[in-house]
């Protein structure tokens, strides 16, 4: 009987092992650790993909007042990046919606490859959205100079020279 009961112990260590070493644990803090730190940089980012928007539909308005004002000067140009820039800027918003609609937080509780295999994901998901998020804040920023130095060069003040 005794040894019935220390082969069904051993039996249940080998089926269940022992838990994680601290090499698996401190794996994934630190992959965790990581998704944290990307979930926090592109939260603090949404914020200013909101006023790039905001940036942007002001410039579409200005556009639109200066095209009837200016209709020479304006003549072949359209706000199509502005257009385009904003809807960049659109999508990289909603995919960090989607992605933290969707977010689990990591459980150390949870076997180490099935832990490691969510925050590989996690991370991988973040990575594509932060390329999103720097993309469209390209196109945006690009957009806006080059529609605020029209707006400059149009409203400057014409100097008038005397012969």
């Amino acid at each position: 009987m005794k040894h019935t009961m220390w082969f069904l112990v051993l039996l249940s260590l080998t089926l269940t092992g022992c838990g994680k070493t601290a090499e698996q644990k401190a794996m994934e803090e630190s992959l965790n650790a990581e998704v944290l730190k990307l979930h926090e940089r592109q939260m603090d980012e949404m914020k200013e993909l909101k006023d790039l928007i905001s940036g942007i539909d002001i410039e579409l308005s200005n556009h639109d007042r200066l095209a009837a004002a200016h209709p020479r000067e304006f003549a072949g140009k359209t706000p199509d990046d502005l257009v385009t820039a904003k809807n960049a800027l659109v999508a990289a918003r909603a995919a960090m919606q989607t992605w933290m609609s969707s977010y689990k937080m990591y459980d150390p509780g949870m076997k180490h490859e099935d832990a490691m295999t969510k925050l590989t994901k996690d991370r991988a998901d973040l990575v594509q959205i932060q390329a999103s998020i720097d993309s469209a804040r390209g196109v945006a920023n690009a957009a806006l100079d080059a529609h605020r130095a029209l707006v400059a060069q149009l409203t400057a003040p014409r100097t008038t020279s005397k012969k």
